[in-house]
């Protein structure tokens, strides 16, 4: 979830953010939480409403409350400091995590969260040093196709109708506007950078889900091994032999040094 995402919303307080972060990005909670934690976590926020249904159009106007205000404001704070352009999901649990006394924490805390560990893992895993780096250079590297794809970072695919999948970068053919809703068109290309804590079989339900949905590419990045995958539904993860990934119609080419630099 971008902080542009997240400054749309029409009328938000920390529960609706926290149901439906846990909604919008199960990926991440699932990497950084234990699962009798997340399991109580998710049965808490069963039935939170979707980010999607409560920000609605991009034109919204922005009602939020005053403790969603100052998460958003530590999470922009967070992701300066980790070098990167935008405040994410993991940004806005971590500033949640760090703020003991916060509504977030005592939500948490019901639920059994140890939010000093949940706190460390995301440092460790999310944000660790070398996916911090290989995040900003694929986004970096991706702005010299911006004149002919649209490329959008951490924005949500609805999985179905209460849960959604959140790619790190996904690809739109052709230049759509800014103003445009951004789940109105599916991406030819989703980006996927793993984490230390990433979970295989997580990765490959995402990559089925991404194959079966009318995306045509996926590309993965392993920021600690510096290596780099294609994926397909049916044959998995093939490590990319060659220097560079490569899609066609609309053709681009991303050099790995660009990225593993």
């Amino acid at each position: 979830m971008s902080a542009a995402y997240a400054e749309n919303a029409a009328s938000l307080g920390i529960t609706q953010l926290l149901g439906g972060l846990i909604q919008l990005d199960a990926a991440m909670f699932d990497r950084i939480l234990p699962p009798d934690q997340w399991k109580r976590l998710r049965q808490r926020f069963a039935k939170a409403k979707p980010l999607a249904e409560i920000v609605g159009t991009p034109h919204a106007e922005l009602q939020l409350s005053e403790e969603v205000a100052e998460l958003f404001t530590a999470a922009k704070n967070q992701a300066a400091v980790f070098g990167e352009p935008v405040a994410g999901t993991r940004h806005v649990v971590l500033s949640m995590a760090l703020n003991t006394e916060g509504p977030a924490s005592e939500i948490f805390k019901q639920c059994g969260v140890d939010l000093s560990a949940m706190a460390d893992k995301i440092q460790a895993s999310e944000l660790a040093p070398e996916v911090v780096r290989t995040r900003a250079a694929l986004l970096k590297a991706m702005k010299k196709f911006e004149s002919t794809v649209t490329v959008l970072s951490e924005t949500p695919l609805t999985r179905d109708q209460d849960s959604y999948f959140t790619p790190f970068v996904s690809v739109l053919g052709g230049r759509r506007p800014p103003e445009a809703k951004l789940w109105a068109s599916w991406p030819y290309l989703c980006i996927e950078v793993l984490t230390p804590e990433e979970k295989m079989s997580a990765l490959q339900a995402r990559v089925r889900f991404y194959s079966n949905s009318r995306t045509r590419y996926v590309w993965v990045l392993n920021s600690s091994m510096k290596t780099a995958y294609t994926a397909e539904a049916e044959t998995g993860l093939c490590e990319v032999k060659g220097s560079a990934f490569r899609a066609e119609n609309p053709t681009l080419e991303l050099p790995l040094v660009e990225i593993f630099e």
